[in-house]
């Protein structure tokens, strides 16, 4: 006849560390399987002028100061942008961005510039000041995005 033998502690330690390591792990919720999705980046936007500051100068015909830019706008996270408006001194341009720069789209990772020129009668004087721009878009993944940057315009000093 068999004898029965009790069952060692050990081996019953050991087959409920299994059981409940097994038991924890179906019900983990395979993160391991399923890496939570990486954020997609936005579009960033920025603007810089070329001179900055910007010096003005006297016009060739002598009737007005005259402040000559250029206005260049980056997107530097690879996605690219429709642009929507363009504000300076509060004003909207969103009706002339086409005619400024030829395009809406500022491609992602590219640029787009134009030259602008601002001026004042020889009446109103040469003094300058801080100039802001805004530049509003939607980037290709459907963000709003945006940008401001000032612009100091020097006073006239003479020649």
């Amino acid at each position: 006849m068999k004898e029965n033998r009790p069952f060692p502690p050990i081996l019953s330690f050991v087959f409920l560390t299994i059981f409940i390591s097994l038991l924890i792990c179906s019900c983990d919720d395979n993160s391991n399987n399923n890496p939570t999705p990486t954020p997609e980046p936005t579009a960033n936007l920025e603007i810089s002028f070329i001179p900055d500051p910007c010096a003005p100068v006297l016009s060739p015909d002598n009737e007005r100061y005259e402040w000559i830019f250029t206005m260049i706008i980056s997107e530097t996270n690879g996605v690219s942008v429709e642009l929507t408006d363009l504000y300076w001194l509060e004003h909207s341009n969103a009706d002339r961005i086409k005619s400024f720069f030829g395009t809406y789209t500022v491609p992602g990772g590219g640029q787009i510039q134009a030259e602008f020129t601002v001026f004042k009668t020889l009446e109103e004087g040469g003094g300058g000041g801080p100039m802001k721009f805004t530049i509003i878009g939607i980037d290709a993944k459907g963000n709003d995005v945006s940008a401001s940057k000032t612009l100091e315009l020097l006073s006239y000093q003479g020649q």
